[in-house]
């Protein structure tokens, strides 16, 4: 039988599990040529009804601990529906599989109170799938979505604290409303504490409650997928339609979410983050020309 991994590096990722149970390859032999065989089968079964058969997708069969096999129990991996990496080093090859910054990074979860983790894996949910609409890097844009938040739960007062220690600049706006600093906090704690190098990663945990004038794309889809969370239809009464923008566009579905929330704050008479009127004008002029 086959199912959907439910931690997809690809935009396309099956898992194919033989009904008989084996507990290693090691212990394959002629009896279980037909079984084994007969993955290959339903492979491609799947690739066709997925839509990849012709564009082409990759065969994974993981063995052992070194392999990053996590079952044991063999199964095949299907992935599809984007350009896969070159083959080369590491537990997967590609570099699609979980990296060591995503394997500390959900360590680093676990120490998150129940419903802030739960958020950020339904986060991550709606990355993934803006991401493949949109042809953005699967792998960056889950590392993107479950670092956003890892600050979320530190307290305004040992926010500003962290954001003189760390050297992150502080503007009034947060001063007077410091949990927005959980973003800066955190991105700077993932760079110095998990070696966080990749810019465009850095910047999507920074802004990802602001917006920026310079976020790529990434960061776009991580800002949005924070505010599609399902549980906060409530808050936002426009999310049906502003996911369904999303799915068409990032900068329009951005443009829109800031409209509508300055015009809230301003008509409450509060305060809105210069990083978010930038990033508004910027969109402006962009989607102008």
């Amino acid at each position: 039988f086959a199912i959907k991994d439910i931690n997809p590096k690809a935009p396309v990722h099956m898992l194919i599990i033989p009904n008989m149970h084996i507990a290693s390859l090691a212990y394959v032999g002629p009896g279980q040529v037909p079984i084994m065989g007969h993955m290959f089968v339903v492979a491609e079964e799947i690739a066709r009804r997925e839509g990849v058969a012709l564009s082409g997708y990759r065969l994974v069969l993981n063995q052992g601990e070194d392999s990053g096999q996590e079952i044991p129990h063999p199964h095949m991996h299907l992935l599809g529906g984007k350009k896969l990496g070159a083959m080369g080093s590491g537990p997967f090859p590609g570099g699609f599989l979980v990296p060591d910054l995503l394997q500390r990074l959900q360590g680093r979860l676990e120490s998150l109170p129940d419903g802030l983790q739960a958020h950020i894996y339904r986060v991550r949910d709606v990355a993934l799938e803006l991401a493949a609409r949109h042809g953005i890097d699967i792998e960056r844009a889950e590392l993107g979505a479950l670092a956003h938040d890892v600050c979320r739960a530190v307290p305004g007062d040992a926010l500003l604290k962290m954001s003189a220690e760390l050297g992150v600049e502080v503007t009034e706006v947060e001063q007077d409303f410091p949990i927005l600093l959980h973003g800066p906090v955190g991105a700077e704690l993932l760079r110095r504490e998990e070696d966080l190098t990749d810019h465009g990663l850095y910047e999507a945990v920074r802004w990802h409650s602001t917006a920026h004038a310079s976020l790529d794309p990434l960061g776009k889809l991580v800002f949005l997928a924070d505010k599609l969370d399902p549980q906060k239809a409530a808050i936002y009464s426009y999310q049906a339609r502003l996911r369904d923008m999303a799915l068409e566009s990032l900068d329009l579905a951005l443009l829109e979410f800031l409209s509508r929330e300055m015009a809230t704050r301003l008509e409450r008479g509060e305060t809105v983050h210069p990083a978010s009127v930038e990033a508004r004008n910027s969109l402006i002029l962009k989607l102008g020309d």
